[in-house]
């Protein structure tokens, strides 16, 4: 219990001095098209979690995920910003 009571208090303090450099999203894609389409649009941004055969979870730098949502939303590509 000691031990992840120290991760949890790490993990924390990560947080903190990386808040409002990166962030994360979920995107209406599989994973290869989700790469695909980072590549093309999102350079820095990477798929983080796999949630489904049509979804992932993606994190990377907040001006990149802005480039990665405006090309979403041309392509009608479903995406949700997570609020961490």
């Amino acid at each position: 219990l000691e031990q992840a009571c120290r991760v949890v208090e790490e993990r924390s303090r990560f947080q903190g001095r990386t808040r409002g450099i990166g962030g994360m999203a979920a995107l209406g894609l599989g994973a290869e098209a989700a790469a695909a389409l980072l590549g093309e649009t999102a350079p820095g941004v990477e798929v983080a979690a796999v949630n489904g055969a049509s979804t992932v979870t993606v994190s990377g730098p907040v001006e990149a995920l802005a480039a990665l949502e405006a090309a979403a939303q041309a392509r009608k590509v479903v995406y949700t910003r997570l609020d961490l």
